[in-house]
């Protein structure tokens, strides 16, 4: 899921007042039975999508959650691709060409276009 899915889905920024928001959901849903939901729900999955990000996002403690579990998942998910990059050691190969690029760059990069460019015909 991206970030902000259900603000996105509105088409709203994430500062968005609640008249925006309602605004913005009655404008992607302007056929929407409001008194009986469900009925709509059965023939178009796209109408519950937007009444749950609605329904979340028009409810101040609801939306104050998702904004924190929001956060909290992007910022697990930015830790672990750091120790992800840093948890796997380069092998000897690797440190190798690493090595080389430090030493000679300008080689370096000329052979990698050599590289590629046979391994491209």
């Amino acid at each position: 899921m991206e970030k902000n899915h259900l603000y996105k889905l509105l088409n709203v920024s994430t500062d968005a007042t609640q008249d925006e928001i309602e605004t913005a959901y009655r404008n992607k849903q302007p056929r929407f039975d409001f008194l009986n939901p469900a009925t709509d729900f059965e023939d178009n999955p796209r109408a519950k999508e937007l009444y749950d990000a609605y329904s979340v996002l028009s409810n101040a403690d609801k939306r104050k959650e998702y904004d924190e579990t929001e956060r909290t998942r992007i910022r697990t998910m930015a830790e672990l691709s750091e120790d992800a990059a840093h948890s796997v050691p380069p092998t000897p190969k690797l440190q190798h060409m690493f090595k080389e690029m430090r030493e000679h760059p300008i080689a370096f990069a000329i052979s990698m276009i050599i590289i590629l460019a046979f391994q491209g015909c």
